[in-house]
């Protein structure tokens, strides 16, 4: 209700820290194996009398941990810097003026994994490199890297108006991002006329605008609630360019399979596309105090959104080669959506510290052009909205004197048009498409509990049992169909965590911590498809950490060891 269009299927919701009162600094330095280095620093304090600040700036480094032989050089690691400015300003007796900038750079190298396994013409060209499961070597032509740019401004203004409090958040944010990327995967030595050398460039930059407008009524009548309004304009754009090394006649073939070419044929394509989305919604939500222990919450926003997209290509090529569709001229095509979304049910104490709660919700998602590099006319026809209906019951509880927190959740989730990526094999490439996959649904329960079981030992564990299915494929025209039942991607059927801490004083000021946790989860299907290949066998994962600090002096040394099992 509250969190718009994309929050179909929930939302996680961070809020920074107000600055406090006084002076706060912190340094965050942490190095790890993989000559991994982070920095974080930080200050915050007053200005003057109503003007608070904070700068926070941060800095990381890794190698990574796979090694490009072709090249010479480690690639799956990445370099980031970038800063976040805040101001808190005090423009009245009851009023608040809240500045944001943040800004971050990255430059990571890789894009791919290894090789797992492969045809035989792969393996033949990354020879001699052997594709399996713990392969951390791959043989590329290209420098494959992703350059990334993130900034964004915001400003909030926060004042009271007849006991209300009007809330009203403007914000800006572009990205920029460049990818280089080696799709065949492979080096030519020599260049074969099995395998195709793809290389592709894509320059990327997108800008969002919003503008929102809250009320809230004081707290403490039988109707408290939120009302507000929201507008938000997307403009995304993108030059993507394919370059195709291929034969042009072959000589004998070679021991290893391979056969090798006599001429080689240059060709590219050079596509320019993009979308641009508009959003505005309407949205409010209430609850009824019934009595002190009985509630009732009732939300509902109105979505109306308009996207249009366009897109062109250009190749060197009269009819479609490996990877790279012939000529499209510039098109074009708007489509208008309106949805309706909220929430309703009711909530229950049954003590002061034990309560219970129903939900059912209803979510929306809207359209959406799956506008790609080789993007057809038959592909201009735009994804319908996404559209769920979802029940909720629940236990929230803390027990023992504020000792243990015990929740439970139960949840059943049905979608309409579910959108998702869905790769498929065109021409020899596979591809990603965009598509309205159909119907799916999720379903299962939760559970997670925290214990102080003394001062200074408390453990904590979280359980969630799911099943989350495709019950009917919409298989596009040409595609691999595929079989109702199959899993989500990236949700597991289990998963549970437990965690350990305990704590004790040393001496001279001296404190000692030590933490472990265990993570397991089932297997994981990481692709819309029933392809071996992207799925995650069942694992788990143990880590552990002791700490030596003062606290009253703020200092801490840690040494963290992750995945050790």
């Amino acid at each position: 209700t509250l969190f718009g269009k994309n929050a179909s299927a929930g939302v996680i919701n961070i809020v920074s820290k107000p600055i406090q009162q006084g002076v706060e600094r912190y340094v965050d330095l942490s190095f790890a194996d993989g000559r991994e280095r982070r920095l974080r620093a930080g200050i915050s304090g007053e200005l003057s009398q109503g003007v608070a600040a904070s700068l926070n700036l941060m800095s990381a480094e890794w190698d990574g941990n796979v090694d490009n032989k072709y090249l010479n050089r480690k690639v799956n690691g990445y370099d980031r810097q970038g800063g976040r400015v805040k101001f808190e300003i005090a423009t009245g007796k009851d009023a608040k003026l809240t500045l944001i900038g943040d800004y971050t750079k990255g430059d990571d190298t890789g894009v791919r994994g290894p090789f797992v396994r492969g045809g035989a013409a792969q393996l033949a060209m990354i020879a001699p490199i052997v594709a399996g499961p713990e392969n951390r070597e791959v043989s590329t032509d290209v420098n494959e890297r992703v350059n990334d740019k993130n900034t964004g401004l915001s400003a909030q203004l926060d004042w009271k108006w007849g006991g209300n409090a009007m809330t009203w958040i403007s914000a800006w944010r572009e990205w920029k991002n460049t990818q280089f990327q080696d799709i065949d995967g492979t080096a030519p030595v020599p260049q074969s006329n099995q395998i195709a050398q793809l290389s592709d460039r894509g320059d990327l930059k997108s800008k969002v605008f919003s503008q929102e407008l809250r009320l809230a009524s004081p707290k403490g009548a039988f109707f408290d609630y939120v009302l507000g309004a929201y507008y938000m304009n997307n403009q995304t754009d993108e030059t993507y360019r394919r370059d195709v090394v291929r034969c042009n006649g072959t000589l004998p073939a070679l021991a290893n399979g391979l056969t090798p070419c006599a001429a080689l044929l240059n060709d590219f394509g050079r596509a320019e596309y993009g979308t641009e989305s508009k959003s505005a919604s309407l949205f409010g939500e209430g609850v009824f105090n019934f009595s002190k222990d009985l509630r009732g919450v009732l939300g509902l926003r109105y979505t109306e959104d308009e996207l249009t997209y366009y897109h062109s290509r250009v190749s060197t090529a009269a009819a479609a080669i490996p990877g790279v569709q012939p000529n499209r001229p510039y098109a074009t095509a708007t489509t208008k959506e309106h949805g309706t979304s909220g929430r309703i049910g009711p909530q229950f104490d049954l003590t002061p510290n034990v309560g219970v709660y129903a939900t059912f919700s209803k979510g929306y998602k809207g359209p959406a052009y799956n506008a790609f590099f080789n993007m057809q006319p038959n592909q201009e026809v735009a994804l319908a909205p996404e559209k769920s209906d979802s029940f909720e019951l629940g236990l929230k509880s803390t027990l023992l004197d504020n000792r243990m927190r015990f929740n439970v959740a139960i949840f059943d989730a049905k979608y309409k048009g579910y959108q998702a990526n869905f790769p498929d094999l065109v021409g020899g490439v596979v591809v990603t498409r965009f598509i309205n996959a159909g119907d799916v649904s999720t379903k299962g329960a939760e559970i997670d509990m925290e214990a102080k079981l003394s001062k200074q030992f408390t453990v904590s564990a979280a359980l969630a049992k799911t099943k989350a299915r495709v019950d009917r494929f919409n298989c596009p025209a040409g595609a691999t169909c595929l079989p109702s039942g199959i899993p989500l991607p990236s949700a597991p059927d289990k998963k549970a965590v437990v965690r350990a801490n305990w704590w004790t004083n040393v001496g001279n000021g001296l404190r000692l911590d030590m933490g472990a946790d265990y993570t397991y989860s089932s297997a994981i299907q990481f692709d819309l498809s029933t392809s071996t290949n992207t799925i995650q066998p069942s694992y788990g994962i143990f880590n552990a950490n002791v700490s030596l600090g003062n606290p009253s002096a703020g200092w801490r040394v840690s040494v963290i060891g992750k995945n050790l099992d």
